[in-house]
């Protein structure tokens, strides 16, 4: 069983897997996960056999199993179990759980997705491409409901153009245009389309604002608020969750401070009042091969006043603690966030 998964690990693209460890790479070239990298990246990725080499001060290299290995700071079993829960590889421990799952799933949901969907399932990663055509044929918000939204959220019209938020008003007309320019494999593919009751339908199915995510200039990943279904929040399906406004931390100085959010809304909202912020799609999603981006900054931790947000700052600050590095943290009032703060401290004005 671990040769065949080792097999199948080998024809991953290895771009693909240092995207889902959330390394920061620009075409085949990325700045090395051991933080000796100044101003140039030294890491470099090999597609014709999915290898790797850092050509800087630890001059490490190898396979994609390496490359797991190293960023993650894990052992080989561990590493080939992180495949497994990326790309739907069943090691030795999980084989015969994921089938007990997978025979009770079928059990319980009796419909099933065409043959490529379910062939493609663990291909699913960010397109760029459809995304930013996407965003260019919807429009700013205008709408009233998005309006308020944004409002309530401490989000003013500027910070909304800066950050290129869109409104998706009719998600039907939109799934047209899209299968017809793109096909419907390749929206399965980007987590843009799933199967409801047996019919292919665009993720979101009612008026809905859009959140880009942009790395370098390129939209990497979209988050949907939409409005009158639940849930509220839809993030692409299948695709690894990035962090929102990464860039941000290219353009800050050494000792500078950056605010960890809880959330999109949150993080736009510190933004508009002059605040560095990044934001973390939920509370468990903050991946600990991130930490090591922050290591020369002030962190503070921004959570909601719920549960979930304490959920969310003992995982940071566990991290963070893995790391040497202490972190601070703001108090939120119990059932409020961030952007709802920034909101009523502007009403109160």
């Amino acid at each position: 069983m671990e040769q065949d998964v080792l097999a199948r690990i080998k024809t991953i693209p290895i771009l693909q897997v240092a995207d889902r460890l959330g390394l920061k790479r620009r075409y085949t070239k990325a700045m090395c996960f051991a933080g000796h990298d100044k101003n140039t990246p030294s890491l470099s990725f090999r597609t014709t056999n999915n290898s790797w080499k850092c050509f800087g001060a630890c001059d490490s290299g190898g396979g994609s199993v390496d490359l797991v290995m190293g960023v993650l700071r894990i052992d080989f079993k561990s590493a080939l179990e992180w495949f497994g829960n990326e790309f739907g590889l069943a090691t030795t421990s999980r084989a015969r759980g994921i089938k007990r799952r997978r025979a009770l799933s079928a059990i319980r949901r009796p419909i099933r997705l065409p043959v490529a969907e379910i062939e493609n399932e663990a291909k699913r990663c960010a397109d760029p491409e459809v995304y930013e055509w996407l965003l260019s044929h919807c429009a700013p918000i205008s709408d009233q409901r998005g309006i308020d939204y944004l409002t309530s959220h401490g989000i003013d019209e500027a910070t909304s153009k800066k950050f290129e938020l869109r409104q998706l008003t009719d998600p039907d007309r939109a799934l047209a245009r899209l299968q017809d320019r793109w096909g419907t494999q390749r929206l399965w593919l980007s987590g843009l389309a799933k199967q409801y009751h047996g019919q292919t339908r665009l993720l979101w199915s009612s008026y809905t604002l859009l959140f880009p995510f942009f790395d370098s200039e390129r939209a990497i990943y979209i988050q949907g608020r939409q409005f009158h279904r639940d849930p509220k929040f839809l993030n692409l399906h299948g695709v690894a969750k990035p962090m929102f406004n990464h860039d941000r931390l290219s353009n800050l100085g050494r000792g500078a401070l950056i605010h960890i959010c809880e959330g999109i809304p949150d993080a736009i909202a510190l933004e508009s009042v002059g605040l560095s912020a990044v934001g973390i799609l939920g509370a468990g999603s903050f991946a600990t091969q991130w930490t090591v981006q922050f290591l020369n900054f002030d962190v503070i931790v921004v959570p909601d006043g719920d549960g979930g947000g304490q959920t969310f700052l003992n995982s940071i600050t566990k991290s963070f603690r893995s790391f040497g590095k202490a972190v601070r943290s703001i108090d939120i009032p119990v059932g409020e966030d961030a952007a709802s703060v920034i909101a009523r401290l502007r009403r109160e004005r």
